[in-house]
């Protein structure tokens, strides 16, 4: 809970006055309160466009939570069509173990411009847990290391789709049991 306020900047756009950085503030920002009848507590979502920026340009954003800075990463906007760019597609990722941990330091280590993972984000059920688990720290770790992970979210344009595992059915022919697993379908 609190205010929320996003910032960001484009790399060689400076305040024509001063030469200093130019920062601009965002207002699309949207709250989504989720609340599930699972062991997880209700959260905010949050979700802000920034732009617009250049193709191929560097930025960099800050979140403020009553008006005290709170994160800071920076990121590069997609490339032009003309322009060549690089991409990941990797899937079956979502057990949060040792070879989720290196896969996404090596994919940080590659700075590729797109990240594509083809379903099974989270193991082993879809469930909200799973992906504050096995998922978020992973990929939006604050630092880069084959033990923890790397901060791509944060950096790099991601899509995901979601597999049998992120819909609640692991086995194809189980049916979704929303009484045993209320917090299935957190990829929605």
């Amino acid at each position: 809970e609190g205010e929320f306020q996003v910032q960001y900047s484009a790399y060689g756009e400076n305040d024509n006055e001063t030469g200093a950085q130019s920062w601009k503030p965002q207002v699309s920002l949207i709250p989504t309160l989720v609340r599930t009848s699972g062991s997880v507590a209700p959260h905010y979502r949050y979700q802000a466009v920034i732009g617009p920026i250049a193709a191929g340009k560097s930025f960099t954003y800050r979140v403020y939570k009553d008006k005290v800075k709170v994160f800071e990463a920076s990121g590069k906007a997609a490339p032009r069509k003309d322009q060549p760019w690089r991409f990941i597609a990797i899937g079956d990722i979502g057990d949060g173990g040792k070879g989720a941990r290196a896969n996404a330091h090596a994919i940080q280590a590659y700075q590729p411009q797109l990240l594509l993972i083809p379903g099974d984000v989270v193991y082993d059920r879809g469930r909200v847990g799973e992906y504050l688990k096995n998922f978020f720290p992973i990929l939006n770790s604050d630092r880069s290391a084959r033990s923890i992970g790397a901060p791509l979210m944060r950096s790099t344009i991601t899509v995901a789709a979601p597999g049998n595992h992120d819909v609640g059915t692991p086995v194809q022919t189980e049916s979704l049991n929303w009484k045993k697993f209320p917090d299935m379908l957190g990829f929605y």
